[in-house]
């Protein structure tokens, strides 16, 4: 039963989330949006996945059933929220759902968990500000639907490929049409890509988004990676430079770098904090963070940042990229410089130019 399971999980993932699958605000007629699904056994089953999702991905969303009115489909909003605290809003087609539990019955909850999964995919990329369209967005919510599953149920090696050759031929073909997912083949593999990153790594969330986004931009959709190995190097670098930087700021050999946009447009910095993590800023544009007390919270605009501290003369990449609503973020400016003892690197920019001041040599 399992391995049926696997391929109906696959086969929606693949044909059912179409085009609406990642919105930035689509109309959706007055009255097609309802809390229930008209049965309240999958009500039941439909909410309580969805709050095992949100205390996974550690953040909250808006829920709501879809009359459907353009296809079977399912899709997350990352501009409509009512609710404190929410990041957007998950929308999964009350037809899709029903169609799936008559031809499937309770086995259909292995297909729209994957396919839930896959939507906060997508709420992922919206906390990282990475706005840019196509497919590989998409192949990014394959991989994080696939460590979803993985982390939280059990399928043995045999199950996982058992649907493998028939998931080849479910991607679309249309590869220069905007609303091309990827190939069944590039699909297949981004699911199971993060499947099994979770079953050999015992890592968190964010981890598994970065190797996700090198996964998808390294366009080689069955590449063997071994997680094992590149993780622990990941977090022995990690613990290193954090050992470092203790040491130190024992000895008061630490500085720091601020960055300001000098107009109002829409920036987001992504560079090194003082412990070797990668980290995005964003400026001039409200972003969700975590307090104090650890909880999310949503922070106003703001035109700089200050990253400190950071050891002093040790090399720090940064890049600037300016977002636009239509191409999604551009790249403006990548450098690299080091930290002078008890000093600030200055770089103010605006979309024209930049300065950078105090730059150790």
């Amino acid at each position: 039963m399992k391995k049926s399971i696997i391929a109906i999980t696959i086969l929606i993932l693949s044909q059912n989330i179409n085009a609406q699958c990642y919105s930035a605000g689509q109309t959706i007629p007055s009255g097609y949006i309802v809390a229930s699904s008209g049965s309240n056994t999958l009500d039941s089953i439909v909410y309580s996945e969805i709050d095992k999702l949100e205390r996974f991905f550690k953040f909250n969303v808006d829920f709501y059933y879809l009359l459907e009115f353009n296809g079977k489909n399912a899709y997350f909003d990352k501009t409509q929220c009512h609710s404190p605290g929410c990041i957007g809003t998950v929308f999964l087609g009350r037809e899709l759902l029903m169609e799936l539990f008559n031809d499937h019955g309770i086995d259909a909850i292995h297909v729209f968990r994957a396919t839930l999964a896959h939507e906060f995919g997508h709420a992922v990329q919206k906390l990282i500000y990475w706005n840019e369209g196509w497919k590989r967005p998409e192949l990014h919510a394959d991989y994080m639907a696939g460590y979803y599953i993985g982390s939280n149920y059990d399928y043995t090696d045999d199950q996982m490929m058992s649907f493998y050759a028939e998931f080849f031929n479910l991607g679309d073909p249309y590869f220069f049409d905007s609303n091309h997912h990827g190939t069944g083949e590039e699909r297949q593999c981004a699911f199971l890509e993060g499947y099994y990153f979770a079953k050999e790594t015992n890592t968190t969330v964010e981890t598994a988004n970065v190797y996700g986004l090198q996964y998808v931009a390294s366009n080689n959709p069955c590449g063997v990676r071994k997680y094992k190995a590149a993780v622990q190097q990941y977090q022995n670098e990690i613990q290193r430079r954090a050992a470092q930087l203790e040491k130190d700021i024992k000895e008061n050999n630490v500085g720091s770098i601020k960055f300001k946009a000098k107009d109002s447009k829409k920036y987001k910095v992504v560079t090194i904090n003082g412990y070797g993590q990668q980290v995005v800023y964003p400026l001039n544009q409200s972003y969700i963070g975590v307090n104090n007390q650890g909880q999310r919270v949503m922070y106003p605009p703001m035109n700089e940042v200050t990253i400190n501290p950071i050891s002093a003369n040790t090399q720090i990449p940064y890049y600037i990229y300016k977002t636009n609503w239509f191409f999604g973020d551009i790249l403006m400016i990548q450098f690299s410089s080091k930290i002078c003892r008890n000093s600030t690197v200055n770089i103010s920019f605006d979309k024209k130019s930049y300065t950078i001041g105090n730059i150790c040599k």
